[in-house]
């Protein structure tokens, strides 16, 4: 070779190496920390090209070196022979390491760009930005060189932190600073971010730089903002509390808790035992068994009363669960509520109802007296009671009865009937002086008309009081006097039923020897005031005439309820009532059938007539039931029947009126009755009867279908079946009797029957060798069921029995309708190591965003669905696409209603894992299930 080609080649070769060391070294290729693993791998791969190609040919290259060097002594020039192979291995060894920079380079980058949080670099100014860091500082490549990380600083920061920021990163770019994290706010585009940062000192490209990494956390903020809010305000107190034999700590209380109980987070947290202190006396006891029950099942939902700081007590309720359980210390969080109001009602309008019931039976004044203050009390609306009349000789009230009946109250006190007098001031002295019928005392301690007795209402824990006026006759005054032991316990919503309360007295009084009054309460509504469903089969018994009838009922009336309050839906309903009767005739009778039903009886008119009528109620209604400036739409479903037209016994026409409300819909809200809704009414009758022998006498059967393994062949599992026949030996259809027991509320009763006889089952066959894991289907109820969970380990516990042979199956359509419900009952099923499984998949079209926040075992892919798969692709293809995503979701497949091989073997090569169908068994009873597996399972 000539000298000017080697020299050529030494060029070459030269000018390869400046291109490589220019690629180290301008090429940004960032030699960061976190890329330790990458630089000993290169550092392995130069030495392996340095020995065994770079270092021969170097030290040719320096023999050449010298040669030039001493030529001009010499004269004489002795050139080293490079051979072609060994340039062309150095440019080849060139070529590969600095591809094999660029690879690592490009793989650096893309991590880079990746991570969920911001990477820059600056010397002072930015040198690199990774792709999250440009995003949320709004910057690209060209723009970031202009700029510096200071100049991103929200103006609001104090001047103190401004001058440390600065500082560190000056000394950054000095390289004396070490690593730091802080949080800090940055200014971009108007919106501040609010970002977690952690900085240090590196090189880069030579000289020494900064670095930032940083998370935006402006989102988790205004979360931490809004909670805080949430727990200011949300008047429900969370607390977080551990139990050890020596009593409970309270760890964490929201706030709430000073306005439900006055005390501070932090005087409850100080005080040891503070919770078991202040529960009420009576109520400590059944706590206590209701606790034993919650170690047990790791849920507890109760209410009781506990004190407040003021030294009275109010109701709340309590939700909580266990946390953890180790070692005898269990760790708790739970909730509180105040559910005063709730229990006020509660007890008001059972004390109303049973009062009633009194006033019917009493055969003299003095027992119905003392029956009416007794309920009162025994029904916890108070706590004592008594009933004065006015003495006009003496000018005082005078007890008559009280209850309970050791309380001397009512006669160690004096109310007199002189205004002039502070002792006339009171609840009673105003009833009494006819002033109003109902007078409320809501807090003893401040009441000033209350001040000459409060000492001793106070040493009775007698906090609140209310008197009522009892209508009787001219010549005489009576009131009932109730007093109960929290403050604010009588407040004006209570009002419209104390009214009735003494107004029911007054009737049951001034006819009790006559009983005609009696009788008006049995033929009238309290309520409203109107007449009742006694009144309206009363009317149909004595009916000659042709006539109509509408069955009304309120749509979502416990709507108004919720929204409104009891006393306001109460109201409404009277208005509605009144309304009613507006569009009708005066001859016409509105009836009140109880809760938000009505029945119109017109006389002389047919169904054509009646529909007009009540076409025209459903217009007006509509419209708006006008209630303190409040316009509240009402919306109605109606049911017609006439006589004779429909019935020639008028005693039926109620009846026949029902059975047409009970077929109508959201898109038919007018029924008129035909014969064939009596008989399917009959038959359901029939129906409900037989449901409530079988639930009482636990008279279903169950029949057991095999799941097959489809790759082994073996049996693992099985689908617990009901089956129930009616009065005359014949099946009745599972779907129809489902539909009717839930209709019923009865469906949470049924499956605690067939999980009971599905464990006894398992019991047994553990014994004779059956392995199998049963699935049971549940229903929406079951799952909104508190004690589902706590009876099913209760009998799992009793049958010596694991969860992991139980299934329970939930319709996809269950899963749409209450996901969020649905997904915390399955993650506590899974939890205590019972299997998930989603029945009929594909029937409620959830979406895939739906079924992936399902945490299940098993997808049930619906029959409806297999029975297509060898006749039309797309049913096809949509079956495989269900396969993919259970796999994806780690869950299994099971096929519903296979019927013929071929179907098997498409499932089997699609990935199916179960095959439940008619091909290898129909549903047994339990004896044929058991020898069917006996045969079938190896």
């Amino acid at each position: 070779m000539s000298i000017s080609k080697k020299f050529i080649l030494i060029y070459s070769i030269l000018l390869i190496l400046g291109t490589l060391l220019f690629e180290i070294w301008e090429g940004n290729y960032t030699l960061l920390p976190d890329i330790v693993n990458i630089f000993v791998l290169t550092v392995l791969f130069f030495s392996v090209i340095y020995f065994i190609i770079i270092k021969p040919i170097g030290n040719k290259l320096r023999q050449l070196s010298q040669e030039v060097y001493n030529l001009p002594e010499n004269n004489k020039l002795d050139l080293p022979n490079f051979s072609e192979p060994e340039l062309q291995d150095l440019a080849d060894a060139v070529s590969s390491a600095a591809y094999e920079l660029r690879q690592q380079k490009n793989m650096l980058d893309w991590i880079l760009d990746h991570i969920p949080a911001g990477v820059v670099i600056y010397q002072p100014n930015i040198v690199y930005a990774n792709q999250y860091a440009l995003e949320h500082l709004s910057l690209d490549i060209k723009s970031m060189h202009k700029v510096k990380p200071v100049d991103f600083l929200a103006k609001h920061i104090d001047e103190k932190t401004k001058k440390q920021l600065y500082l560190l990163m000056k000394n950054r770019i000095k390289g004396i600073e070490g690593r730091k994290s802080y949080n800090t706010e940055l200014y971009v585009n108007g919106q501040t971010l609010h970002v977690f940062a952690v900085s240090d000192t590196i090189e880069y490209n030579g000289k020494p730089a900064g670095i930032i990494t940083f998370i935006d956390m402006t989102e988790l903020r205004w979360a931490e903002f809004e909670l805080t809010l949430l727990q200011r305000y949300l008047p429900v107190v969370a607390y977080h509390v551990t139990i050890t034999k020596e009593g409970e700590k309270f760890y964490y209380i929201s706030n709430a808790i000073e306005e439900l109980t006055g005390f501070t987070p932090e005087e409850v947290k100080s005080q040891q035992n503070w919770w078991y202190q202040h529960v009420h006396p009576d109520d400590k006891e059944c706590i206590n068994k209701r606790k034993e029950k919650f170690i047990k099942n790791e849920k507890f939902q109760s209410q009781y009363r506990i004190l407040r700081k003021d030294g009275t007590y109010i109701w709340i309720n309590e939700q909580i669960v266990i946390l953890e359980n180790n070692n005898g210390v269990k760790e708790l969080a739970g909730f509180w509520r105040d559910s005063t109001r709730e229990k006020i009602w509660q007890f008001a309008h059972n004390a109303l109802a049973k009062a009633n019931e009194g006033m019917l039976r009493a055969k003299s004044e003095s027992l119905l007296f003392k029956y009416i203050c007794k309920v009162l009390v025994d029904s916890g609306f108070c706590c004592y009671a008594w009933i004065g009349k006015a003495d006009l000789e003496q000018d005082k009230i005078v007890p008559l009865y009280s209850y309970p009946y050791d309380e001397t109250y009512a006669s160690d006190i004096t109310i007199t009937l002189n205004q002039e007098l502070l002792t006339s001031l009171g609840p009673t002295g105003e009833v009494a002086s006819k002033k109003r019928d109902i007078s409320l005392n809501t807090d003893t301690r401040t009441n000033e008309n209350i001040k000459p007795w409060r000492e001793e209402m106070i040493k009775r824990k007698f906090f609140s009081s209310a008197a009522i006026n009892i209508d009787s006759d001219k010549n005489k005054i009576l009131t009932l006097n109730i007093y109960a032991d929290l403050p604010g316990w009588f407040d004006e919503t209570l009002i419209p039923l104390l009214t009735t309360l003494g107004r029911n007295i007054g009737f049951a009084l001034s006819d009790l020897n006559s009983r005609e009054r009696l009788k008006y309460l049995s033929y009238h509504d309290s309520l409203c005031g109107i007449l009742n469903i006694n009144a309206l089969k009363s009317r149909l018994l004595t009916l000659k005439q042709p006539a109509a009838i509408a069955v009304i009922n309120i749509r979502d009336f416990s709507t108004v309820n919720l929204n409104f309050g009891y006393s306001v839906g109460n109201s409404i309903l009277c208005r509605t009532a009144t309304v009613i009767k507006s569009c009708v005739a005066k001859k016409d009778k509105l009836y009140h059938l109880g809760g938000d039903k009505f029945a119109l009886l017109v006389i002389n008119a047919d169904k054509k007539c009646m529909e007009g009528i009540a076409k025209r109620i459903q217009k007006r209604l509509a419209e708006g039931v006008v209630y303190e400036n409040h316009s509240i739409p009402i919306f109605l479903r109606i049911g017609i029947a006439a006589t004779p037209e429909d019935c020639s016994d008028p005693t039926t026409l109620h009846e026949l009126g029902m059975s047409a409300l009970n077929f109508g819909n959201s898109s038919r809200s007018i029924t008129k009755f035909e014969p064939w809704m009596q008989e399917v009414s009959r038959t359901r009758l029939m129906l409900e009867s037989t449901i409530h022998k079988a639930i009482n006498e636990e008279s279903f059967e169950l029949y057991y279908q095999p799941i097959v393994n489809s790759s082994s062949g073996k049996v693992t599992q099985c689908e617990a079946l009901i089956r129930l026949n009616d009065q005359d030996g014949k099946p009745i259809r599972p779907d129809l009797m489902i539909s009717v027991a839930e209709d019923l509320g009865l469906i949470t009763q049924i499956t605690r029957i067939i999980i009971k006889k599905v464990l006894l089952q398992q019991k047994i066959w553990r014994s004779k060798g059956v392995n199998v894991r049963v699935a049971v289907n549940i229903s929406a109820a079951d799952i909104e069921d508190p004690e589902f969970f706590p009876n099913l380990q209760e009998m799992l516990l009793k049958n010596g029995l694991n969860s992991d042979i139980i299934a329970l199956e939930i319709t996809e359509r269950t899963t749409v309708e209450k996901t969020d419900v649905v997904r915390d009952f399955i993650d506590y099923a899974r939890s205590i190591g019972i299997a998930i499984e989603i029945d009929d998949f594909g029937v409620a079209h959830s979406s895939l965003h739906e079924i992936s926040q399902i945490n299940f075992d098993i997808l049930k892919i619906d029959k409806s669905f297999i029975d297509r798969i060898l006749i039309d692709e797309r049913n096809a293809e949509i079956v495989r696409f269900i396969i993919h995503m259970a796999t994806q979701l780690q869950a299994q497949t099971v096929a519903e209603g296979v019927e013929k091989q071929e179907q098997i073997d498409w499932l089997k090569d699609n990935g199916c894992d179960f095959i439940q169908g008619y091909i290898y068994s129909k549903p047994l009873p339990t004896d044929e299930f058991e020898a069917w597996y006996n045969v079938h399972k190896k």
